[in-house]
Formats: C-alpha cells, sequence, structure tokens
C-alpha cells in the first residue's frame, strides 16, 4: 500500500498530516543564490551577519561553490537580504539559477552551442549540463567522437 508504513500511521495522521493542512494555506518565499569560487566556511564567515534570524540552509554545488536557499514570509524580507549578501561576494555570484541553468540560458539566448571534449573529467560536465530541463540537445554541438587506444 502506497503511504506510511503500518507502524508510522497514528504519527502521520495525528501529528504530520494535521501540521501540513495547517501550513498549506500560508505563502513563503523562497530562493536560492549560487556562488562559484568560494568555500562554505568562508562564505558563512561573511553572510552570518544577514541571516541570523532567517529560515535558510546552504550547499555546496558540485565542482562550483556554495548556494544558500532563504526562506521568507513576504518579497520585501528577501529583496533587503538579497542585496547584502550579494554585494559581500558580487565577483562570485551566479545569480538565481544554477551554473548549469544560467550557461544554457545564455546558450539559448545567444543561438550559440556547446560542445566538450572530457577524456580527464570522464563526463561530469557533460552529466551536469545534461541534467538541465528544458532541451539540452538545443544547445549540444551534435558531433561525437570515442576513441579507444
Amino acid at each position: 500500500m502506497p503511504g506510511p508504513f503500518r507502524e508510522a500511521s497514528y504519527m502521520f495522521d495525528h501529528f504530520i498530516l494535521p501540521e501540513l493542512k495547517d501550513g498549506s494555506s500560508i505563502k513563503k518565499y523562497e530562493y536560492t543564490l549560487y556562488f562559484y569560487g568560494l568555500t562554505e566556511a568562508e562564505f558563512m564567515e561573511n553572510i552570518s551577519k544577514y541571516v541570523n534570524n532567517i529560515d535558510y540552509s546552504t550547499k555546496i554545488e558540485e565542482y562550483i561553490g556554495p548556494s544558500i536557499r532563504l526562506r521568507f514570509d513576504n518579497k520585501e524580507e528577501f529583496d533587503n537580504v538579497y542585496e547584502a549578501i550579494v554585494k559581500e561576494f558580487p565577483d562570485n555570484y551566479i545569480g538565481l539559477n544554477s551554473l548549469e541553468v544560467t550557461l544554457f540560458q545564455e546558450l539559448l539566448e545567444r543561438n550559440y552551442r556547446i560542445s566538450f571534449a572530457e577524456s580527464c573529467t570522464g563526463g561530469m560536465i557533460s552529466d551536469i549540463f545534461v541534467s538541465v530541463p528544458g532541451g539540452v540537445s538545443k544547445v549540444f554541438f551534435r558531433f561525437c567522437c570515442v576513441l579507444f587506444k
């Protein structure tokens, strides 16, 4: 049967489901800011003063750098914190989309194509790039060559 296991049904029905129902009418604003070339420690050292009383989480994006997800009750709160955080790292700020999504959008907008030669990375760059929804085939240069020695 899909859903909670029998042992967890009571807990789900009496604690989790009521929380979900009560909170479903509350509007939250959630934004993720992406940065590159920074460690999480150096990132947090500089922005901790802005996120003291904010619901947030940080993450290190694969091979790139930190991201921070911020949650607010209203958009005005976000605007102030957003400006302060971006001012701390203007040269490292990617945007509100990940690097691969930003790159994909730029390639589409400029009608450019991209290809990768990845013997050293084992296909990691292509793997990250093809994870972007929306038709990456529109920007990939259509040529493939495999060489074995």
